[in-house]
């Protein structure tokens, strides 16, 4: 519910996306808060929820597996391939940040040498178009995103949405007496 409310997609759309990502990035470890506040800040840029899920599931699958041509170059950037893969599992707009922030020091953010850079760093467009997009000038956005989805979760807790209403139902009251 706090990514629908987040971003800009429909129950319907999210749920039939999430089986291209979630096996992979509960196979990397990535937390499912960091995969919705991700879902939720790419759709709210108007990105639809299949392709939110396939760019997310590319990042995740090239951050956790580097060639080393991307290890390469994330150490021409100062980086470590593996630092980043394993901060993005609790704090993946932080990881997008660092990327960016090395990248910024020399290029200007959207500039075609920064996408360069950007698509060296995530071994390909495809796997670097979510990453471009939640992080630089988008990543209050999406650090907004994933805390509220966050939240949410921990506001929720164990309480199923409308349950204390379900157990003020007629229906339910009799049959809890018989």
């Amino acid at each position: 519910t706090a990514t629908v409310a987040n971003g800009k997609t429909h129950m319907q759309d999210l749920a039939s996306s999430l089986s291209r990502i979630l096996p992979f990035s509960q196979a990397a470890g990535v937390g499912l808060n960091q995969v919705m506040g991700a879902m939720a800040g790419l759709t709210a840029q108007g990105v639809k929820s299949k392709q939110a899920a396939l760019d997310m599931k590319m990042a995740i699958v090239a951050l956790s597996a580097p060639t080393k041509s991307m290890t390469k170059a994330f150490t021409q950037w100062g980086l470590s391939s593996t630092q980043v893969a394993t901060r993005m599992q609790t704090d993946m707009p932080g990881a997008f940040q660092e990327m960016s922030n090395a990248i910024s020091k020399v290029y200007k953010e959207g500039s075609p040498q920064y996408l360069a850079a950007m698509k060296a760093m995530m071994g390909g467009s495809s796997q670097m178009a979510g990453v471009v997009l939640l992080s630089g000038s988008h990543f209050k956005a999406f650090q907004s995103a994933v805390d509220n989805v966050s939240a949410s979760v921990k506001a929720g807790g164990k309480n199923v949405v409308g349950w204390s209403q379900v157990q003020q139902d007629l229906n339910f009251k009799i049959a809890q007496a018989k």
